[in-house]
């Protein structure tokens, strides 16, 4: 969500990896707009009525990052170990498909608490 901390990894040389979970929409707002209303309203971007995301691999490139997109969970141990051996900032873009569960799901219906004064972490 906050693309130009890209740079700041390459202007500061720090050997980050971000790893982008590409499912072409905000997920976690998705799922609670669909139990708690039936639809979705703006957690998915599309183009010519089909999901659409930026190329998150070319705006990393942009920033002068390496970076690379993967399509299957047979290649992430691969590509983690390639990252690291960089030494140097790198993205890794994860398409996934939209509908497959993320660890909200099953069970949780919201995003958020309703209330956060009741969440017990946040009282000591």
């Amino acid at each position: 969500m906050s693309n130009y901390a890209l740079a700041t990894a390459i202007e500061y040389k720090i050997p980050v990896i971000w790893v982008v979970i590409n499912n072409y929409g905000q997920s976690i707002e998705r799922h609670g707009q669909l139990i708690n209303y039936g639809r979705e309203v703006w957690s998915t971007f599309e183009r010519d009525g089909k999901p659409y995301n930026p190329d998150f691999v070319k705006i990393a490139e942009a920033y002068g990052v390496k970076a690379k997109k993967i399509h299957s969970s047979g290649e992430i141990k691969k590509t983690v170990q390639e990252a690291i051996k960089t030494n140097e900032p790198y993205l890794i873009e994860v398409v996934t498909d939209r509908n497959s569960p993320t660890y909200f799901c099953p069970g949780v219906t919201r995003g958020y608490p309703i209330r956060w004064d009741k969440l017990a972490y946040l009282k000591q």
